[in-house]
């Protein structure tokens, strides 16, 4: 049966649909990490 096509699309199907870069434009990147510092006590943070 060719039902499994609609269902699992070859990989050539995925490269002419290209669906990673619409996924990918809507996707906001990861937030970058705050840069780690040792806090000192009693010192303000800067």
């Amino acid at each position: 049966m060719q039902t499994t096509l609609a269902f699992a699309p070859t990989p050539e199907d995925l490269d002419d649909v290209s669906f990673t870069v619409p996924i990918l434009s809507f996707t906001p990147p990861p937030p970058k990490p705050a840069p780690v510092q040792t806090p000192v006590a009693g010192t303000p943070d800067r």
